[in-house]
């Protein structure tokens, strides 16, 4: 056992002390953050910080492209501090074509799924508009495409009460309202269940207020957009001016009284075995709620593990592959293929990455499927991950709450996208960590000072 030092940051040299547990999105902006005031030290499990754990390599037409594990995709509306992130950081963004066709799952005698609705996107006086195929202008197409306007129409006049929308959940307002049930079973559900990366059941639980304000806020009518370079170029703009330290699990967090610094983090790396000991005045555990909820409860923090366990979390797979029978038609689907079957409790979701991203598109045909209800032929895949994902419910949304509360007192914090009031996707996460910066003196670039240069990428800082 070794007691581990801590390299000199962007900070003086006598500036407190933090360790940051956890190298997804929110722990990657908080470490960027607060190294303006402090000297940080971020910890890592997986081999490079995190975000490109499941980031693959693909080959084909004598090209070579990166794909990133899940796809991150994003819309202005419902994304501003991750778009201000990205824009102050320099990153390169890319339109992305995510128009939909709706399947439903094939039988024993159909080789591929049949589909009931499909769209495509139309730019005109630079907005987005939606158009029916023909194989939409059919008696069930056009009832989808009716209801589809009316749900919206009904949700613009609804979103106005968000104190009555936050005491109910999603499907109690379903279930209060006159909807189609075919398109909220069979379009709605799969879209929001995909969203959110979690089950039908899951999107129903949802405070009301949160699934509405995210429909309402013109993500159906915006452009949606992603990283061009996806995690290859935001982490190392993310990863200077402190210390990163990968392959290191987090095993405890022990609280010290009447000493200065205060916490001691014990840590062991997956490749050496070996197990260090490092002081902080304060930790930001960055993790997903039950990893944060596991480092805690090892010890007498029981406030917080306590609350973090009524965080739920929904586990996820996917695969990218090059298997086209996933899908109803290879050439003439829409690039985002949702695949129905009523017997799952999710839809399976294939993307066609040469037809949604300009990146791909000389490339051979290659998918991303969530969720695969039929496998794909095992010679045509590429890669596997395995993710969770957090969920909110009106019991969770307390909990948060009373989180938040201790953040303001407590030196050792919890950040991550499940920690503001939102649907826990890429923007909640920017937005948890700023809201750790401010509540530590730290400022926020973008919005101190909307002209100030970009920082200089350093590469000698990028080592690992």
């Amino acid at each position: 056992m070794s007691i581990a030092s801590t390299l000199s940051n962007t900070a003086p040299a006598n500036a407190p002390r933090i360790a940051v547990i956890g190298a997804g999105l929110a722990g990657l902006s908080a470490a960027w953050l607060l190294k303006q005031k402090y000297q940080v030290t971020l910890f890592e499990s997986h081999g490079t910080p995190g975000m490109g754990v499941y980031t693959s390599d693909y080959h084909s037409n004598g090209l070579h492209s990166r794909v990133d594990i899940p796809l991150r995709i994003f819309t202005k509306g419902y994304y501003p501090e991750l778009f201000s992130l990205y824009k102050y950081l320099g990153v390169e963004m890319e339109s992305s074509d995510h128009s939909a066709v709706y399947q439903y799952q094939n039988t024993h005698k159909e080789k591929r799924p049949k589909a009931f609705f499909q769209y495509h996107n139309q730019t005109l006086f630079n907005k987005n508009i939606r158009l029916p195929n023909k194989n939409t202008l059919t008696p069930k197409g056009l009832r989808l495409t009716l209801s589809h306007f009316q749900f919206f129409k009904q949700i613009e006049s609804d979103s106005q009460d968000t104190m009555a929308l936050s005491n109910m959940t999603f499907g109690e307002y379903v279930n209060q309202q006159n909807f189609n049930k075919h398109y909220i079973d069979e379009m709605l559900l799969p879209a929001l269940s995909v969203t959110c990366t979690c089950d039908y059941q899951d999107i129903l639980n949802y405070p009301c207020d949160l699934i509405v304000e995210y429909l309402a806020c013109g993500v159906m009518n915006e452009g949606i957009v992603r990283a061009k370079l996806g995690v290859d170029d935001i982490v190392p703009r993310l990863t200077q001016g402190y210390r990163v330290r990968c392959f290191e699990q987090v095993q405890s967090i022990e609280e010290k009284t009447n000493e200065s610094p205060s916490i001691r983090v014990t840590s062991k790396n997956s490749q050496t075995q070996e197990v260090s000991i490092q002081e902080f005045d304060y930790v930001i555990i960055a993790t997903q709620a039950n990893v944060a909820h596991d480092i805690l409860s090892k010890n007498t923090l029981t406030s917080q593990a306590k609350l973090l366990a009524n965080i739920p979390v929904q586990s996820s797979s996917m695969i990218l592959h090059t298997d086209s029978s996933q899908v109803y038609h290879a050439k003439k689907a829409s690039p985002v293929s949702y695949i129905i079957d009523k017997t799952q409790k999710r839809p399976s979701t294939s993307v066609d990455l040469t037809k949604a991203f300009s990146s791909y598109q000389h490339q051979a045909p290659i998918y991303q499927t969530w969720n695969p209800i039929k496998p794909p032929k095992e010679s045509h895949v590429l890669s596997r991950a395995h993710f969770t994902r957090p969920l909110v419910t009106l019991q969770s949304r307390q909990s948060v709450a009373q989180l938040m509360e201790l953040n303001k007192r407590s030196s050792i914090k919890i950040c991550g996208s499940y920690m503001v009031n939102k649907i826990p996707l890429l923007d909640a996460a920017v937005a948890s960590s700023i809201n750790i910066a401010k509540q530590m003196g730290c400022t926020i670039p973008w919005e101190e000072n909307t002209d100030k240069p970009l920082e200089p990428l350093n590469n000698a800082e990028l080592a690992y």
